[in-house]
């Protein structure tokens, strides 16, 4: 959802900290063509992963230990 927001609004630098296992929007975005009808949709021209990974992985750690929504809690396990 993240990487349709920044694909829908031009943003051209997308950074993250982890990869989500479920949707892998960074590598699909790689062979994605924006449609040439609806000129609002733009690649990003840049996007870096993997920033600060281990303080992300951290904080996840601790949000899916804790009482959030259960299926948050499990996603969020699902990232380490």
């Amino acid at each position: 959802m993240c990487m349709g927001a920044a694909t829908t609004l031009g943003v051209t630098r997308v950074s993250f900290a982890l990869e989500s296992p479920n949707d892998g929007a960074a590598e699909l975005i790689q062979s994605w063509t924006p449609p040439t009808e609806l000129p609002f949709f733009a690649k990003p021209r840049e996007i870096l992963g993997g920033i600060p990974q281990d303080e992300a992985r951290g904080l996840f750690a601790e949000y899916a230990a804790g009482t959030g929504p259960v299926g948050m809690r499990e996603w969020a396990r699902s990232l380490n």
